[in-house]
């Protein structure tokens, strides 16, 4: 063999060997961006999602308090009228997470069962409001400590695992 052909072969290793590894990074960084992605498309939104759906739920609360705590009719209406919005606003945030942003079977499990106390809670919220409206508030207060009560706190329980669930999902995917 040659210089020539050594010299050559002494070139041509290197290059292919670099060449090998720019193939292998840009592979990795592939699989990375496709990992960042679905981080940022995905479990960033959940949470957001899961965020604006515990604050709603927070405020529907507050409002069935505002509303028994009123004094006076105008008072009332503007609790059940915002009660009634919060209600809008958490069936909208609800839909949009069981359309869109639903990881796994846990996190399916907890968002049914977030859904189903949260109807419960406002079905029973508006019949604490109806009682109230009628003049029997004690029957009202009796009923919210009975029954709203216990479902708000499981409910909040509920949230605070299934904000967990995902916040452990996104840092896993990333």
């Amino acid at each position: 063999m040659t210089i020539g052909k050594r010299l050559l072969l002494l070139l041509a290793v290197p290059l292919i060997a670099l060449l090998g590894f720019g193939v292998f990074a840009r592979i990795q960084l592939s699989r990375i961006e496709e990992r960042s992605r679905f981080v940022s498309e995905s479990q960033l939104a959940g949470v957001a999602v899961l965020g604006n759906i515990s604050r709603s739920f927070a405020e529907l609360r507050v409002n069935v308090r505002s509303f028994l705590l009123a004094t006076d009719q105008t008072q009332r209406a503007e609790a059940r009228a915002a009660f009634d919005e919060d209600d809008r606003i958490l069936t909208q945030l609800l839909q949009q997470y069981g359309d869109s942003l639903i990881s796994d079977g846990r996190d399916r499990r907890l968002f049914g069962d977030f859904r189903d106390l949260s109807r419960q809670y406002i079905v029973e919220a508006r019949h604490v409001m109806t009682l109230a409206e009628e003049g029997r508030k004690d029957d009202a207060l009796a009923s919210f400590k009975t029954n709203i009560a216990a479902t708000g706190v499981t409910l909040s329980q509920i949230s605070s695992e299934w904000i967990e669930h995902n916040r452990g999902l996104g840092n896993s995917a990333a």
